[in-house]
């Protein structure tokens, strides 16, 4: 009990290992929630911002913080079990001190719905696109790879932009027009995928959008795997490591809407962060270029199958 008075001073609880994080009243697995603060201590941070859509017309926030908040990271004694998380502790403590100087985590940046919004804040979107700042693709489809619901990101707008394609309440003009200005921009600027592989073929299911449509792609998934082969490669292990705002990993059922929000902007600060490792790399550098180009004939691979005897 003389340990779990903490004082009022304290700023920040750096809760080590599972029995540390359920003390201090953290969920799940401290595996998950490692490089995270509480869910109850996003306070202001967790804030969404409204899409225009009917029946969200404002600013929703999480529960009041309970005051200090905290942060898990597994227990370094730990690390002598499993040396491979070293690396990905180190990102946690560095949070540490981003969160005493106030630099992390920033709120999230505003997320439009393009079915509802302003038609203006879509054409502006799409305008402020350029060759220097990557456009991010997340998609989320269903079994029979058609995109129900599309998010895009980058940090020239600061802004995302969501569309529900499946939404029969969304005026069938902007959702052809919303791909045009998206077929457009794909052609002129990077785009950053997470695991390439699928979201293309879902696009292309989805809308005959294909490789050659792309006028450049990177992908945080191959990235990560060229660079730290051991490692988990998702996307919630990327943003533990590389994000800049609270986790939303968890949300995908309660509230889609920020859970790809955040996938759209996830890649965008991981991509940063890998593209200077792979600088200070150049082999790996070349091994992740093979592997892009490598990507559309193993997607044809895939697609076409592989010949067998049938009658066998």
């Amino acid at each position: 009990s003389a340990h779990l008075r903490i004082p009022d001073s304290t700023k920040l609880v750096i809760a080590q290992g599972q029995p540390a994080w359920e003390v201090c009243g953290g969920p799940g697995s401290i595996h998950s929630w490692r490089g995270y603060l509480r869910p109850d201590d996003h306070g202001g941070g967790l804030v969404h911002q409204g899409t225009g859509a009917p029946g969200d017309s404002g600013r929703h926030t999480t529960s009041s913080p309970i005051a200090p908040a905290v942060l898990g990271t597994v227990h370094i004694a730990h690390l002598n079990k499993e040396p491979w998380l070293t690396v990905p502790a180190m990102h946690d403590w560095q949070r540490a001190g981003e969160y005493l100087a106030g630099t992390w985590p920033l709120p999230f940046p505003p997320i439009h719905d393009a079915g509802w919004c302003p038609w203006n804040v879509v054409t502006d979107f799409f305008s402020a696109l350029g060759p220097d700042t990557p456009l991010v693709i997340d998609t989320e489809f269903h079994e029979t790879g058609l995109i129900w619901l599309i998010g895009l990101f980058s940090e020239a707008t600061g802004e995302v932009l969501q569309l529900h394609w499946i939404d029969p309440k969304v005026d069938s003009w902007r959702k052809a027009v919303f791909i045009e200005l998206l077929r457009d921009a794909i052609g002129r600027v990077p785009v950053i995928l997470q695991n390439a592989l699928a979201d293309v073929r879902a696009m292309r299911t989805t809308w005959k959008l294909d490789w050659p449509d792309f006028h450049h792609i990177d992908d945080t998934m191959q990235a990560h795997a060229v660079l730290y082969v051991e490692y988990d490669h998702d996307l919630g292990f990327l943003d533990s490591c590389y994000g800049k705002h609270h986790r939303v990993k968890h949300l995908f059922k309660s509230n889609p809407t920020l859970y790809n929000a955040g996938d759209c902007w996830t890649p965008a600060y991981a991509m940063a962060g890998l593209g200077r490792e792979l600088d200070r790399d150049p082999l790996s550098a070349q091994v992740y270029r093979d592997r892009l180009e490598l990507l559309p004939i193993i997607d044809e691979s895939m697609t076409r199958g592989i010949r067998i005897n049938k009658e066998a």
